[in-house]
């Protein structure tokens, strides 16, 4: 299975995120003795994709009129035909539908993100059980495969710990939910 990584931030975070990006891309390439297979930086967020061993894998795909970006891991199937390695596709559904839609519309083995440039959010789509996920389980709605809004789980991604606000509160006030995203 490939992998991705994802950072987002505010804008008067750029450097720190940058940093970080830098050194998540470096971890990788250290553990794995590859280079990303694609990468997108937007004033708001930091994307790599690292394709499978045998070098299939999807890249980042955008959409230059919105910034709107997506990638993916797994593999999913679209209801109307399209399946993995047509992520373009899968953006350009989101960008007519949005998420709920194109997360009802999915089947498969997958975990997908999609950041909006128009309001600089993040979503994570997953299969029903999270499996391709490997780091964030996700209740509620996403377990009833639903599209949710994202932070905590970026952060649990790239950190392995959802992320306490700035006043402490916990991350299931946070992010509305027992486990924190």
């Amino acid at each position: 299975m490939g992998s991705f990584l994802a950072l987002v931030s505010s804008p008067e975070h750029r450097a720190e995120r940058a940093r970080l990006f830098g050194a998540g891309l470096e971890t990788f390439r250290n553990a794995k003795s590859r280079e990303p297979s694609g990468t997108l930086e937007r004033e708001w967020a930091s994307v790599a994709t690292f394709a499978r061993l045998n070098g299939s894998g999807a890249p980042v795909v955008s959409d230059a009129a919105t910034g709107a970006w997506l990638i993916g891991t797994g593999t999913w199937f679209h209801r109307s035909g399209p399946r993995s390695g047509e992520e373009a596709f899968l953006l350009e559904r989101y960008l007519e539908a949005g998420r709920e839609e194109l997360a009802n519309e999915l089947e498969g083995f997958f975990t997908i993100l999609i950041g909006d440039g128009r309001s600089r959010e993040v979503f994570a789509i997953t299969d029903l059980v999270p499996s391709a996920s490997g780091s964030v389980p996700m209740t509620g709605a996403a377990a009833e495969k639903r599209a949710v809004q994202s932070e905590c789980a970026l952060h649990a991604l790239v950190t392995g710990r959802a992320r306490r606000g700035a006043g402490g509160e916990s991350p299931a006030a946070r992010c509305g939910g027992p486990h924190g995203g």
